[in-house]
């Protein structure tokens, strides 16, 4: 051996004796990883593998409550930049095994990688997942204005957006409207559309935060006829007729109530609500009326619905939205 090959030798010895590949034992299969890397991405891992502990001595991390391909998807972000694995991963268990091993800035360094991924091929997945497990506000900012835009466009916007807390939606909401502030009526039916089905996923919870949101929209240059044609364009049936009170509710200022046009859809709804909301028969504070008949004329009750009770507050069920059975996704087309 010349001396050149033997210090090669050396050296080798030396880093496989100081950096060794580790084997982690999880649940489905073994993940070699070198001692270096794991010792620079996780904490967890460092104390193990630095420290006089069994994973030391023997090389070997058990992991039997994370499952293999999991892993894989973590280690191999770390030996290679591959981000493609998170975009369909479970998102409780990628944060019960960060949380777990401490992987330091992994989700803040997918997240600007998931990103730049998304506006190169648009997979509406890589959004949701930026969304709920790997971005911060300013990522999660980001999407909320991207889906802002695919409104603004008349376009459909993920399912995901049904999971929104109040406050993201509301969000989503004011970046619509801004928008929206000079585009043609009709595009204000995908903001509706939107509002519908995330309001329809909790009804009880977030109906209350409608009016807010609805009153974002710029409805005073709303003439009657846009409203006309906008009341029209939403469908008759039971399903919608909580939902169109909401919208009532923004359309004050134009005294909608005395235009012909609304008698008869009023008259659908007061139709509709006998069937559909006969069973709770709660009273209105204010007058004697059952508070699922929103359109009467008493004159010791405010609002155009009729009475406070009435609109979106029923104890029982908010704007009658537990009677509704799941809506039609064409309707608003």
């Amino acid at each position: 051996m010349n001396r050149v090959s033997g210090l090669v030798q050396i050296l080798t010895n030396f880093n496989m004796e100081e950096n060794p590949m580790i084997t982690i034992q999880c649940e489905g299969g073994n993940i070699e990883a070198q001692k270096s890397l794991l010792v620079a991405v996780s904490d967890v891992f460092k104390a193990m593998l630095e420290s006089d502990m069994l994973e030391k001595r023997t090389n070997l991390v058990l992991a039997d409550d994370v499952n293999f391909e999991t892993m894989k998807v973590i280690m191999d972000y770390y030996k290679e930049g591959s981000v493609s694995g998170f975009i369909t991963m479970n998102r409780h268990i990628f944060t019960y095994i960060v949380e777990k091993y401490n992987f330091l800035c992994i989700k803040e360094r997918i997240a600007e990688h998931l990103l730049q991924s998304y506006f190169i091929n648009q997979d509406l997945r890589i959004l949701e997942s930026i969304f709920f497990t790997y971005g911060n506000q300013y990522e999660k900012t980001i999407v909320i204005k991207e889906i802002a835009h695919m409104i603004a466009k008349g376009r459909d916007t993920p399912d995901f957006v049904t999971e929104f807390n109040a406050p993201d939606f509301m969000e989503l909401a004011r970046y619509s409207c801004d928008a929206l502030k000079n585009s043609a009526f009709d595009r204000f039916r995908s903001l509706l559309r939107t509002l519908y089905y995330w309001v329809y996923e909790n009804s009880e919870e977030r109906s209350a935060a409608v009016l807010e949101i609805v009153g974002m929209i710029n409805m005073e240059n709303f003439s009657r006829k846009n409203v006309q044609i906008l009341l029209e364009k939403l469908p008759l049936s039971k399903k919608f007729k909580w939902f169109k009170l909401l919208l009532l509710k923004s359309f004050e200022h134009i005294d909608i109530l005395e235009d012909n046009m609304s008698k008869v859809w009023q008259n659908s709804i007061k139709n509709s609500s006998s069937e559909e909301c006969k069973s709770d028969n709660i009273k209105c504070k204010k007058c004697s009326h059952d508070s699922c008949y929103p359109f009467h004329n008493d004159p010791n009750c405010s609002g155009i619905h009729g009475c406070s009770r009435s609109f979106y507050v029923h104890k029982q069920s908010y704007a009658c939205g537990t009677h509704i059975s799941h809506p039609d996704k064409q309707i608003f087309k």
